[in-house]
C-alpha cells in the first residue's frame, strides 16, 4: 500500500516478467495517462496529482533502486489506506476490502505524507515540516523558500563537518544555506 509505487512486471528484471524492454516506456505511459486521468465518481475531481517515471522522481526524493517504475501523489483527500495502521497485511483484509470501488468515502484520513507531493496543504495542515538548523558555516537568519528533502540533511551535515558523504546518501548539499 505504501509507498505509492508501480513495478511493471519487465522481462529480463523480473521474476516471470512478461513486459518487454521495448515496451516498457509505452506501458508507463499507459499507467500514467491511466492515474492522470483517475477521476472520483461522484464529483469528477481528479484523484492523481501528480505521475511520474522513476527517474522523474528523484527532484521530489525518491530515486533509487527500489523506487517504481512509476511514482503517483494523491490530491487530499484521497487515500489508499483507510483502517488501522496495525492492520496493513494484505492478507488478512476480507473479500469486502477488495471489492471496494477505486474511491469511496473513508472513515478515517491519514495524510500519510508518502503519498502526497512535498507542498500539499490539508486545511490547517502540511505534509511538510521546518528545517531548522545553526551553527558555523550556517547563514544568519536565512530563509529558504524552496522544498529540500530529508535525502538532503545527510550531505549538508557531512560537507559542514568535513567528513565524507555516506555512501548511500542520495540528495544534494543544501548549498543556498551555507555561508
Amino acid at each position: 500500500m505504501e509507498p505509492p509505487f508501480i513495478w511493471v512486471n519487465l522481462k529480463g528484471r523480473d521474476p516471470q516478467g512478461i513486459v518487454s524492454k521495448k515496451d516498457y516506456n509505452v506501458v508507463r505511459e499507459q499507467i500514467i495517462d491511466s492515474l492522470r486521468s483517475a477521476r472520483d465518481p461522484e464529483t469528477g475531481e481528479k484523484i492523481v496529482d501528480l505521475a511520474l517515471k522513476r527517474e522523474e522522481a528523484a527532484k521530489y526524493g525518491l530515486n533509487g533502486p527500489r523506487i517504481g517504475d512509476v511514482v503517483y501523489f494523491l490530491r487530499p483527500p484521497y487515500g489508499v489506506f483507510d483502517g488501522i495502521l496495525d492492520s496493513l497485511d494484505a492478507s488478512s483484509l476480507s473479500s469486502k476490502e477488495y471489492a471496494k470501488p477505486i474511491t469511496y468515502d473513508t472513515k478515517r484520513f491519514f495524510g500519510a505524507h508518502a503519498y502526497y507531493t512535498p507542498d500539499t496543504i490539508f486545511g490547517d495542515f502540511s505534509v511538510s515540516v521546518p528545517l531548522i538548523i545553526s551553527g558555523k558555516g550556517i547563514k544568519e537568519g536565512f530563509t529558504l523558500d524552496k522544498i529540500i528533502n530529508l535525502t538532503d540533511i545527510a550531505p549538508t551535515l557531512s560537507h559542514l563537518l568535513h567528513i565524507p558523504m555516506p555512501k548511500q546518501a542520495q540528495g544534494n548539499i543544501i548549498y543556498d544555506a551555507l555561508m
